[in-house]
């Protein structure tokens, strides 16, 4: 028994919370693993802001233990966090992504490090299909959090398997938004102070990927450009120094690439992520052209840093 968590405490231990738009396709199987989980004191709190009633109906009618929020407009993620966080009881707060289906053990294994000490903790992400596409994708976006890898400290995680203490988030809360790039920039905040970011592996989720080349070929590009944006603001970057990461963009996707191979060589999954490597470099390089516009925008516009050279 974590000792930070003593189960049949009220308030519950932990608050999972899942934001959703139009996730019906998903968000049942998500929950379904949930419902299974080895560590029983939680609570799952569920945004939706879907413009149909279908994931509400799957909510409804197959998990009547969650709590459904119901938001008209649609909220990006990160708000939807934001919202759910807020009106949490529990003393860990845990944000799940509806299309990743947890492991038995995942929560039990994802909140343990938090009575070692830690305050920050994420899980390993592994993919949920095994065609080609699919796990090249994955490689993608997701080859730094693989179950493999080796335990300890991480620059950032991902808030589709994430642990805060509630007083970790309550010191550095909200997530910016509507940025995309939000839970970087609140991990980035969170090292800054000296918080450690605490990956665990043994708490696995597996995530459910319906991308097509087309709409991964967009998010990439897309998740790019508001990274590079927040990046710029963070770090106060000069015009000078936005200039000259730009002049080295024609390199990025190569650049990426060699990071994303080196994180599956430490969890073993090397020839993997070879294989899927033709995907994951039309990824890098939709990356690369997301944050090339950006830099590009930012030089046209004015100065992101107090430097104006």
């Amino acid at each position: 028994m974590n000792p930070l968590l003593p189960e049949g405490a009220d308030p519950p231990g932990v608050t999972v919370v899942i934001p959703a738009f139009r996730s019906e396709a998903t968000i049942g199987r998500c929950l379904a693993g949930l419902e299974s989980q080895s560590f029983r004191d939680f609570e799952t709190i569920v945004i939706d802001s879907s413009p149909d009633a279908l994931t509400r109906q799957v909510v409804m009618a197959g998990f009547p233990w969650v709590q459904l929020c119901r938001s008209p407009p649609q909220m990006l993620p990160h708000a939807a966090r934001n919202a759910g966080f807020a009106s949490a009881r529990g003393r860990v707060l845990v944000s799940l992504d509806p299309d990743c289906v947890p492991v038995a053990e995942w929560l039990a294994h994802l909140v343990a490090p938090l009575g070692e000490g830690q305050a920050v903790v994420g899980g390993a992400i592994e993919c949920a299909q095994r065609d080609w596409f699919s796990r090249g994708v994955h490689m993608s976006k997701f080859s730094w959090l693989l179950a493999g890898a080796p335990a300890g400290p991480r620059p950032f995680l991902a808030t589709a398997n994430q642990a805060w203490l509630r007083a970790e988030w309550e010191a550095f809360r909200p997530f910016s938004v509507p940025l995309w790039a939000a839970d970087t920039e609140l991990d980035w905040r969170l090292r800054r102070d000296g918080t450690e970011l605490y990956f665990e592996p043994r708490a696995v989720v597996f995530h459910i990927h319906q991308a097509t080349p087309v709409s991964f070929w967009r998010e990439r590009r897309s998740r790019g450009e508001d990274f590079a944006q927040m990046r710029a603001e963070f770090a106060r970057w000069s015009l000078s120094r936005a200039a000259l990461h730009l002049m080295g963009m024609s390199i990025e996707p190569l650049v990426i690439l060699a990071r994303t191979l080196r994180s599956a060589a430490r969890a073993g999954r090397l020839a993997e992520a070879v294989i899927a490597s033709p995907i994951c470099l039309l990824g890098d390089i939709a990356w690369a052209l997301g944050e090339a516009q950006a830099l590009v925008s930012l030089l046209r516009g004015s100065a992101v840093g107090p430097d104006h050279v």
